[in-house]
């Protein structure tokens, strides 16, 4: 700002031991000629001091060492109600103390049993999409050899999120590159005439509602080929991509979504999934997420840690439960074995997520 008096110092000395400071007027950066010894601006109209710099044109820019992402799908272990287990507690997001990831900075991370970590480039809330365009984008959208085929079309539009989005999955499930690019084109394109899916508006609902929709799917296609489970796989891939644009999911909720549907189903997998979750059914029915979490909670927190809890908020009596470590998942199936669980005095069913209709051939 004009004659703003910053401390070089001062702001260094709460960023850590990894910073960078530049200072630049709108010409470029200072030289050194143009800083005295004692660290004030040669450009000062008066005063002075030890870390100084009095500039009316001058800007300043620190840049600290950024933090790291979390492992895929379990982004911390550790107890419901702590920010930095997941994206979001149940029905209930939770803001991720943690900022975006870039694809050129992605290294060593975890997909459950599997670990890749995300270098982050920029802070941001992850729980928020960034749909904003970068100057190259708009460069290459002004250019019509951009559009020659050479590339995928995603490639003009610089969303951090779909990019992780897309990575993950196709780290995961087999032959989904054409699906992820064709959902991510028609979603960037479309924009806010995208229709959001699953009628719910936080990552616990949204989850609950696309497994039960799955379920109830496979239900009626037990004997499909794959062919037809892949359209189906298709659409759940068009719902999940608007999810993470709109900022419903953070795009590593997302990927396990789609891992998940994608083992229900019977697709081929490159990873397979962590068993933490578990489906439930014959629940009292009801249209009260936060009830419902609190029920799940109530009923299933002696096995374990919970990651994430919530019911699928169109009155199905469905839901599911979301551990910190499979042993957790081993444990309520031993219970179930020999004896009801019961949520408000009604027992039900519970599975884990894996499939048991093979496609056809």
């Amino acid at each position: 700002g004009d004659n703003n008096d910053m401390d070089i110092a001062g702001i260094a000395s709460g960023m850590g031991d990894s910073m960078e400071v530049k200072i630049s007027d709108h010409n470029g950066v200072l030289s050194q000629d143009d800083i005295t010894n004692d660290g004030v601006s040669d450009n000062d109209d008066g005063g002075g001091g030890q870390g100084i710099v009095r500039d009316t044109n001058a800007s300043l820019q620190i840049q600290s060492s950024p933090p790291r992402l979390g492992s895929m799908y379990d982004i911390e272990s550790g107890p419901l109600g702590n920010p930095s287990v997941s994206s979001s507690v149940g029905n209930a997001p939770v803001a991720h103390p943690m900022a975006y990831a870039t694809m050129d900075s992605i290294f060593s991370q975890q997909v459950g049993q599997y670990q890749e970590s995300f270098q982050s480039g920029a802070p941001a809330n992850l729980m928020m999409a960034d749909a904003s365009f970068s100057s190259d984008s708009e460069d290459e959208l002004n250019n019509p050899s951009a559009f020659d085929g050479s590339h995928d079309e995603l490639d003009n539009y610089k969303n951090r999120d779909l990019e992780i989005l897309r990575d993950t999955v196709e780290e995961a499930v087999e032959d989904v590159e054409g699906m992820l690019s064709l959902a991510m084109t028609r979603a960037l394109t479309e924009g806010d005439e995208a229709d959001l899916p699953w009628g719910a508006d936080d990552s616990g609902s949204i989850e609950a509602s696309c497994l039960f929709e799955t379920y109830d799917w496979l239900k009626r296609n037990e004997e499909s080929p794959l062919d037809t489970r892949n359209e189906f796989f298709q659409e759940v891939i068009n719902g999940v991509v608007i999810t993470v644009l709109f900022g419903l999911m953070h795009p590593l909720e997302a990927a396990q979504l789609a891992h998940g549907i994608a083992t229900v189903i019977g697709l081929p997998l490159l990873k397979e999934l962590p068993t933490k979750t578990l489906v439930i059914t014959g629940m009292r029915k009801t249209t009260d997420v936060d009830r419902g979490q609190h029920v799940i909670l109530a009923a299933f927190e002696r096995f374990g840690p919970i990651e994430q809890a919530a019911i699928s908020p169109n009155n199905r009596g469905f839901g599911f439960v979301r551990f910190s470590k499979p042993k957790s998942v081993q444990r309520a199936l031993e219970k179930y074995r020999v004896a009801e669980i019961e949520i408000q005095n009604v027992s039900v069913s519970i599975k884990t997520l894996e499939n048991t209709t093979p496609a056809r051939e």
